[in-house]
């Protein structure tokens, strides 16, 4: 079965396409925008840059993922101040880190 279109409804489905094209693009551009957000936050830290802001130093709620020289990765509530000297035996030579992201938000 053989269709035959108009001028017109030609135009019109290119249009549609068009449309639709256009409506994708602005979709990909929103999730380049993302992606590129979440690369940000999800690089690795040199101490030698900078260490975290935070705020009481006893405080047990922040926590950040920290690496060593030699690559060993642990989850970290010591103050930042504290990552280098050798008072509690995990680690003493922290080259990098990274905050850890929120909590999941529960439904409701």
């Amino acid at each position: 079965m053989e269709h035959e279109y108009t001028m017109k409804e030609y135009y019109k489905k290119l249009k549609n396409l068009q449309a639709r094209i256009e409506q994708h693009q602005k979709r990909l551009a929103t999730m380049a925008e993302t992606v590129t957000r979440l690369e940000k936050l999800c690089e690795w830290i040199s101490v030698d840059d900078r260490l975290p802001e935070c705020g009481n130093p006893k405080a047990i709620n922040e926590k950040w993922l920290v690496v060593d020289s030699i690559g060993r990765r642990y989850i970290t509530n010591i103050h930042p101040g504290n990552w280098n000297k050798d008072i509690y035996g995990d680690f003493t030579d922290v080259t990098h880190w990274m905050p850890l992201p929120d909590l999941p938000k529960k439904k409701e």
